[in-house]
């Protein structure tokens, strides 16, 4: 069944070596390292009990250790960063313990030699919704998604229960790989190459996808056949799975493709323009939370952030250029000291007034949000009559902690998720289809942009 296979491991390992921990290390250990269909990585060990005493100093503390073996191939395997989570004694003299760790690499020593062929990476990835023919050009090569085996069966239960699970394989083929660099550099890369697509794909889904496993295979020399060079598992950051997509699967390659184009080799300028990394996290945390109130305040958290950036950038956060509102300032603070005085109102009140009057030269949020919008040509007519609602709500959210009318507020959070959409788009120059949750409709985002 679907749901059993969500608890079983995604991969195992049994090894004999030792423990590392400050600056010493226990030899003669026995471990079992596995990675679950989470992406967690968990892990039993034996060592003799004369290891007692050390072994809960590290329990009690809470200090991280390494385990270092051999598996049954004959594999070095690396065990990174493991917390103890358990310990237990028994009269054969041996000391048991249950922990979990962050990293676990097999062939760790191959992180140093060069390629010499042909390479496919894979990355297992978590909780990517169904697609179809995805393909992408990267700088590193093309890179293909590909479901794994009764995905179909897998994804269900994972939208019901909301729990992670491995639902997509990516794969990537470097046709010529740099011979110069060694594989951590190449390992690095694709994983910087996956994560700027995964910005795509949690944008196509409403949903926070990772990676939580890496393989690099190198073609053997004149064969067919490939090596296995690396395997790393990571232990990634996991958030309820919640799906509100832009795309579906016969649409998917097209969404995807056109959206990562516009992400390709722009990455630092977007997150320098508008922090777009962060603030997409924040638009995927609403459409997570629970309560209806939290959802629209962190819609707007992420409007707030991108209008911040923006203005930052572009020079825009401020009404009147420094030189005139320092003279401007000047007279408004000797005006309300000469009427504060004469009014006999007390000095930490004044300095109260005086710290409000520097304020009065930053934009208002709304004013911030229409230079946004006009910036990049975001139609917002036919979402709000008036944009200015957007703040009025969030400040009465702010203000009272709640919204009395539950139905205004569900569509109002509605009309500003498809807002952000269309602004996320727009930084991204997608020029296709997406399906709009207030139209219940798929729309051209051509039809979203004024002229």
């Amino acid at each position: 069944m679907a749901i059993e296979k969500l608890f079983l491991p995604f991969q195992e390992y049994e090894c004999q070596g030792k423990m590392i921990y400050d600056s010493d290390e226990i030899d003669d250990v026995t471990f079992t390292v596995k990675q679950m269909q989470n992406g967690e990585i968990i892990g039993t060990m034996k060592i003799s009990s004369t290891a007692f005493s050390t072994v809960y100093n590290l329990f009690r503390s809470g200090k991280s250790f390494q385990l270092s073996g051999i598996d049954g191939s004959g594999s070095r395997i690396d065990v990174n960063h493991c917390f103890l989570t358990s310990i237990r004694t028994s009269t054969d003299s041996i000391l048991s313990a249950e922990f979990n760790a962050f990293e676990t690499i097999l062939n760790p020593e191959r992180l140093k030699d060069n390629p010499k062929n042909k390479l496919v990476i894979l990355f297992a990835l978590l909780n990517v919704d169904e697609t179809f023919k995805v393909n992408v050009d990267t700088r590193l090569g093309k890179l293909y998604f590909h479901p794994i085996k009764g995905y179909k069966d897998i994804l269900p239960v994972i939208k019901t229960l909301g729990v992670s699970g491995i639902t997509t394989v990516a794969k990537l083929l470097i046709e010529t790989p740099d011979t110069s660099l060694t594989f951590k550099k190449i390992l690095s890369d694709a994983i910087d190459v996956i994560e700027g697509i995964l910005w795509i794909t949690r944008l196509a889904d409403g949903c926070y996808h990772n990676w939580c496993s890496v393989s690099i295979f190198e073609k053997m020399k004149d064969q067919e056949k490939y090596e296995r060079v690396l395997y790393e598992m990571k232990r990634p950051k996991i958030k309820p799975p919640r799906y509100r997509r832009l795309t579906n699967p016969a649409h998917s390659h097209i969404f995807i493709r056109s959206a990562y184009a516009g992400y390709l080799r722009r990455e630092k300028e977007l997150n320098e323009l508008y922090d777009f990394n962060i603030a997409l996290e924040w638009y995927l945390e609403a459409n997570i939370a629970s309560v209806l109130e939290s959802k629209y305040l962190m819609l707007c958290t992420c409007l707030e952030l991108l209008v911040d950036r923006y203005q930052t950038k572009s020079g825009t956060e401020f009404i009147l250029d420094q030189t005139t509102f320092k003279n401007l300032y000047s007279i408004l603070v000797a005006t309300a000291r000469e009427c504060m005085e004469k009014s006999e109102i007390e000095s930490d009140r004044r300095k109260e007034i005086y710290m409000k009057l520097k304020g009065l030269n930053r934009r208002s949020f709304r004013s911030g949000i229409e230079s946004l919008l006009n910036h990049l040509k975001v139609k917002y007519d036919d979402l709000f009559d008036d944009i200015g609602v957007i703040v009025r709500i969030r400040n009465k959210i702010t203000h009272s902690g709640t919204y009395d009318n539950a139905d205004e507020l569900f569509d109002a959070f509605n009309r500003l998720y498809m807002l952000l959409a269309r602004i996320f788009l727009s930084i991204l120059n997608y020029e296709h289809d997406y399906f709009d949750w207030v139209k219940r409709e798929w729309v051209n985002l051509r039809d979203s942009r004024t002229n």
